[in-house]
């Protein structure tokens, strides 16, 4: 079964919600690993189309940006998530969407004096709200991010089914 492509308008004004600058930048720069297909011409412009796979990678990248993580936290955590050895946001929604997890936990140490090296960061998916809480606990002198993966991936799917 192939999915229906999207059009980068359908995935910066109807399913992610990420602005038409970011999402041409991320295609783009070729950090996270998102490429799309060019499929004609729309107006003056190339279209570009985006299959299944790849929203969810870019929804994945975007709640990465939105929630504060810069270029080189996020593709470690792409890393980590798909196990590749480059950064691959469409193989870590992947991951993450057969897991079905609801949340994404990243626990980075922050640093006790200038000029320490970056610790590492250190990812967890899980669906209970008892281990987020218990890595909070765990962790009183880290950086605690938790993302709602599982939320923001179940609305792009319903909003999948309108188009």
């Amino acid at each position: 079964m192939t999915s229906k492509p999207f059009e980068s308008w359908h995935v910066t004004d109807v399913l992610v919600g990420i602005p038409p600058a970011y999402l041409n930048m991320f295609v783009q720069r070729g950090l996270y690993g998102i490429k799309a297909r060019v499929s004609g011409r729309r107006g003056d412009k190339n279209s570009r189309r985006f299959d299944e796979a790849s929203v969810f990678g870019i929804a994945l990248a975007w709640m990465l940006f939105e929630s504060g993580l810069r270029t080189e936290p996020i593709r470690r955590v792409l890393i980590d998530i798909a196990e590749t050895s480059e950064a691959d946001a469409k193989a870590a929604a992947q991951v993450l969407g057969a897991a079905g997890l609801r949340y994404l936990v990243i626990v980075r140490e922050l640093a006790d004096q200038a000029g320490e090296a970056e610790t590492e960061l250190k990812v967890i998916g899980t669906d209970s709200t008892k281990e987020l809480t218990d890595i909070l606990i765990a962790s009183p002198t880290a950086s605690v991010l938790v993302v709602p993966v599982r939320e923001k991936f179940d609305a792009i799917e319903r909003r999948m089914a309108l188009i």
